[in-house]
């Protein structure tokens, strides 16, 4: 079968993480004989085709040169539209230049798979085009607006949009439980059109490791506790609150450090933030890494903390999790289908510092916790199945199901 996938966030390099639960889906798929081509934008450096694991990428350009692009990437769309007035001028040539190199790519596919809903738009175009069935995977983040239930002229066109768009497709993956109940308004939409498949990760690959040999390679101290995150540097993230909780836990230890790895728009502002705090002996800023390198930073820790506003179902979670490791995040979106509260870490409010330092707090200063919640979270993972092995299996079954 061949299957050709819309996305508007894919790896631009080996070990990038961005749209790199998509990458690992495809490459499953790849394994179990499937044709895959990705349609994805370009980014500074990419190649306009390449071949990478089996995967077949073409790339579109939707400015001249490359380094004025603004809409994908650094920081995703959404945040970008909002921040920038050049990535809305982009948008009429980012949908044109994605639905024309889609037009082509697509035509010999037998089915076409879309990710997030800007994706879903040209794949339901291409549909009545080319007469084929078409999947779009939600995955949490491009249903947070519809939930809200605003009644602004934004909100109303996005869900009278977003209810054409589900209406039109032929299936709907949802990554949670959570990401289904934000689209609840959309009526029609029978249940066989729907399928929660959740994303998965390497269990072969992401694994407990000495916590030493672990600090060593990434070359943090072995004489602190450590409380890491890692993700995008944005106000979805809410990181602002875990500095905020900062000062709270170092009055009650002092043998604390705090490793923030990632990228994003923010950075100087928490950075910022850390001086008025007076907080740069317990507070370090890493630069966003390869995944490959993932496994290295979470066994080097002591303790995950999400403090997110809003969330699909991140892979982070399940990543930690497969590492041994704790979790305290907040419970938004499908993270509590993952952080099993008191089980495998705790759940908490978001915007909420004094309950972060009071988790983190009860966590430090119970060893035997950490470790039985560790080994809950690897044991929930492996007993769930979450796995792109069995996402890839549940995603082509489901294909299966709509060709025939």
């Amino acid at each position: 079968m061949r299957v050709c996938m819309l996305t508007t966030s894919f790896p631009c390099y080996d070990g990038d993480m961005a749209g790199i639960f998509i990458y690992e889906q495809a490459k499953k798929m790849v394994e179990k004989g499937m044709d895959v081509s990705v349609v994805a934008p370009h980014d500074f450096e990419t190649k306009g085709y390449e071949i990478r694991e089996g995967i077949k990428i073409h790339r579109f350009q939707y400015m001249f040169p490359k380094k004025y692009q603004r809409i994908a990437y650094h920081g995703g769309v959404e945040l970008n539209l909002q921040r920038s007035l050049i990535a809305k001028l982009e948008l009429p040539l980012f949908l044109f230049s994605f639905f024309f190199k889609c037009l082509t790519v697509s035509k010999k596919c037998d089915i076409l798979h879309a990710n997030w809903t800007p994706a879903g738009l040209i794949a339901v175009f291409l549909k009545k085009i080319y007469k084929k069935p078409c999947i779009l995977t939600l995955h949490g983040t491009d249903t947070c607006d519809i939930a809200r239930g605003d009644n602004t002229l934004f909100h109303r066109v996005l869900r009278k949009t977003s209810s054409y768009l589900f209406s039109n497709v032929n299936g709907i993956i949802l990554v949670s439980d959570e990401v289904g109940r934000s689209i609840d308004y959309c009526a029609g939409i029978h249940s066989n059109k729907i399928r929660v498949i959740s994303n998965g990760i390497d269990i072969t690959k992401f694994k407990i490791m000495n916590q030493k040999e672990a600090r060593k390679k990434v070359k943090l101290p072995l004489d602190k506790r450590i409380i890491i995150f890692i993700g995008r540097f944005v106000p979805v993230k809410g990181i602002v609150y875990l500095i905020d909780a900062i000062p709270h836990i170092i009055k009650e230890t002092e043998d604390v450090l705090f490793v923030l790895v990632g990228e994003g728009y923010l950075k100087k502002g928490l950075m910022e933030r850390v001086e008025d705090y007076r907080l740069n002996n317990h507070v370090v800023f890493i630069d966003q890494k390869q995944h490959d390198e993932i496994l290295f930073w979470l066994n080097s820790a002591d303790i995950l903390i999400l403090p997110s506003l809003s969330e699909g179902k991140p892979t982070v979670v399940l990543e930690a999790m497969a590492c041994e490791l704790p979790v305290i995040a907040t419970n938004v979106g499908g993270t509590s289908e993952l952080v099993k509260d008191g089980k495998t870490g705790f759940l908490i409010n978001p915007k909420n510092p004094r309950e972060i330092a009071e988790k983190i707090v009860k966590l430090l200063n119970d060893e035997n916790l950490r470790k039985t919640m560790g080994k809950n979270g690897r044991q929930f993972i492996e007993s769930e199945g979450l796995t792109w092995e069995n996402n890839a299996s549940e995603v082509i079954k489901f294909y299966e199901e709509l060709c025939a």
